[in-house]
């Protein structure tokens, strides 16, 4: 073999050793970062109640005590709240969306919310594409599905339990207030609506002894209690024969109106006709008081088999009116109260 040979072959040879080393590194390094990849990263963060969140390739899921995996990781973000459901959040054509799910990944709360917060401990706040608020238990139940345009707190680095702290919820002009009894529930302590009240806009406080949730069914038997008594009322003192006999809650009327009022799952059972009581001040002017009440059953009171574990609940009101110097008439007070 000439001299010029052997260097060719020489050179050939180290070319062929590069080449493979550099083929066998590559292959060796791309199986390196999907074997470095793949693995889940075992332990994210203890989530409580034996669950823990676990992260792979990218998204999150979560495992058991025992290491089982209950939730897949195909969520961008979880995190535990009450019993066995998670907040998590997913992508979609409109942004990262947030909703709730159970163990099971059985929805629970929809995927259309654009952030879930933890109110202080005390309940889950979350916003709209709109903007809105709209408040869960710990266990994803609405508390209310109406939409607030502003949620605030009294005093925020208290507990809701502390005597004069509550929480404010502003829908338009109307003003809600949530507090806590002796036992824990969330109740709405007043209500301070901008009604039309004999021709005119008029703010209205509804003073509540016993409410608890669902906070927009009773929200919306109130309301419809209190317009009916004070047309009634206002009937009666125009001494509006017609619009008494309307208002007075037939049974003919009352049927009609039952049917036309299933609020928000809550199914009224009965109305009682208002009874106005007329009664002269020691000022010499006329005090009006009408009272009037509803039954109804609540959702939350239904079993799987549509019969209901509890007696209707008993709403009541009394609305108080004054006589103004010209002659009108003017809510000045009103008291209400539910029985369970």
């Amino acid at each position: 073999m000439s001299r010029n040979i052997r260097v060719i072959f020489i050179i050939l040879s180290l070319i062929f050793i590069i080449f493979t080393y550099q083929v066998v590194k590559f292959y060796w390094d791309e199986n390196r970062v999907l074997v470095k990849d793949d693995p889940e990263t075992l332990t994210v963060s203890n989530l409580g109640g034996d669950y823990y969140s676990f992260a792979q390739r990218g998204f999150y899921g979560v495992k058991d005590s025992r290491g089982k995996v209950v939730i897949d990781a195909r969520w961008k973000s979880v995190d535990k709240i009450e019993g066995d459901h998670f907040v998590v959040s997913q992508s979609t054509v409109r942004g990262e969306r947030f909703g709730i799910i159970d163990n099971a990944e059985n929805v629970i709360v929809p995927f259309i919310y654009t952030h879930f917060e933890n109110y202080y401990s005390e309940m889950l706040c979350a916003e709209t594409e709109r903007g809105k608020y709209v408040l869960f238990d710990f266990s994803g139940k609405v508390l209310t599905d109406m939409e607030w345009d502003r949620i605030s707190k009294n005093y925020p680095t208290k507990p809701l339990s502390e005597q004069g702290n509550y929480i404010q919820l502003e829908k338009g002009e109307d003003l809600y207030r949530i507090t806590e009894d002796e036992e824990g529930r969330l109740v709405v302590s007043d209500i301070r609506m901008y009604k039309n009240v004999f021709g005119e806009k008029q703010l209205v406080k509804v003073k509540n002894t016993a409410v608890s949730p669902g906070l927009t069914e009773t929200v919306l038997l109130y309301s419809e209690l209190f317009d009916r008594s004070v047309e009634y009322i206002g009937s009666l003192f125009n001494n509006d024969s017609t619009g008494v006999k309307n208002l007075a809650w037939s049974d003919n009327y009352k049927d009609l109106l039952l049917e036309g009022l299933n609020l928000r799952g809550g199914e009224l059972t009965g109305l009682d006709v208002p009874v106005p009581e007329i009664t002269d001040t020691d000022e010499g002017t006329v005090a009006y008081v009408c009272h009037t009440a509803m039954s109804y059953k609540s959702p939350e009171d239904e079993s799987w088999d549509g019969t209901y574990t509890r007696p209707p609940r008993r709403l009541t009101m009394d609305i108080n009116f004054k006589k103004r110097q010209n002659g009108e008439l003017a809510v000045t007070k009103v008291y209400a109260s539910r029985k369970d």
